[in-house]
């Protein structure tokens, strides 16, 4: 019975007569050859209004970045200025985008007349070292980001966080220099046991880290920009770290083996970062936070840890070869 009313209403709807009279209402032929669209189409003020000059372009983003910042970080969600932020960022992200090929056409042009950029493209030894500068950029960018953000919030775990960060930029920027003096491979061995020795003392804190995300909820509310930078750092630093161990053995030398293995350990603490932050705003009951903090903040620990004695042993035995190879000599 419903299936009929059901056909019967349907067939009455795909034969109503009104369909044909709107269709061949007079007023479409009028509305399309509306002399005003033409008009708006031939406005001159289109390059202007989407096209600005950049300088306008990076103050809006700028602008609206802070804004915006200052919406989620204060909770300012239902204020009628936020609707008036989202307004503006969007019209800065479609600025943005519309720039987008110019700005690729301009890079190319600048590439191809740029001897640095040509001497980087000729051999990977320049990309390898390119790569090398531009992580410790990002991870001194986030240490100093999150310990200032810890200071002002009151967040020992926070604060913390950073710190660790960016004492593994400046032990790998030291790393990074010496490998610049192209030392000899006792010297290179002696850094790669040192870097050894430093990971298990950072391996200390790490394991004070994990026994305050336990014990103390490591912080009492993450805002959401803060989850969203670390799980962008979490998630470049990661993927980067595992593929640089798979294809960069090629550098085969004691202070680029350290430099990797150095790289690994922080993606893994950032990992785990990410993961109390995300459970103590996104997750239930207390027991499954202790359960899951405890878990992976062992399993990170043990790793780190393995890691440091791993390279002390090789460094030790490394070293000691090297050494007794050349006293025969």
């Amino acid at each position: 019975m419903k299936k009929n009313t059901f056909a019967a209403v349907w067939n009455r709807f795909l034969h109503w007569k009104g369909w044909t009279s709107w269709l061949h209402w007079k007023g479409w032929k009028a509305i399309a050859r509306w002399k005003l669209w033409g008009n708006i189409a031939r406005w001159p003020g289109w390059k202007a209004l989407l096209w600005p000059h950049p300088v306008i372009i990076a103050l809006m983003t700028i602008l609206s970045t802070a804004a915006l910042i200052w919406v989620f970080a204060y909770h300012q969600e239902t204020n009628p200025l936020a609707y008036l932020f989202y307004c503006c960022a969007f019209y800065a992200l479609l600025t943005v985008c519309l720039r987008i090929p110019s700005a690729v056409k301009w890079c190319r042009q600048a590439a191809a007349s740029s001897p640095w950029l040509q001497k980087y493209a000729a051999g990977s030894e320049n990309r390898f070292r390119a790569r090398l500068y531009r992580d410790q950029f990002i991870s001194f960018l986030y240490g100093l980001f999150k310990i200032l953000y810890g200071y002002f919030s009151a967040s020992f775990w926070i604060a913390a966080d950073g710190g660790y960060h960016l004492l593994q930029g400046i032990l790998q920027l030291a790393v990074i220099l010496r490998r610049r003096n192209h030392p000899g491979a006792d010297i290179q061995w002696k850094t790669y046991r040192l870097c050894g020795m430093l990971i298990l003392i950072m391996s200390v804190p790490i394991a004070g880290m994990v026994w305050l995300a336990v014990s103390t909820g490591a912080h009492k509310e993450y805002p959401g920009f803060l989850i969203f930078i670390t799980a962008l750092f979490a998630f470049y630093k990661l993927p980067s770290a595992f593929v640089r161990v798979a294809k960069d053995r090629r550098h085969t030398a004691p202070l680029d083996s350290a430099i990797r293995l150095l790289k690994l350990s922080q993606a893994l603490f950032a990992m785990f970062s990410l993961q109390v932050s995300m459970i103590f705003q996104f997750g239930g009951s207390s027991d499954f936070a202790v359960l899951m903090n405890s878990l992976t903040g062992t399993a990170v620990w043990t790793m780190i840890s393995g890691m440091g004695i791993y390279m002390l042993r090789r460094g030790h035995r490394d070293l000691n070869q090297y050494l007794q190879e050349n006293c025969h000599e």
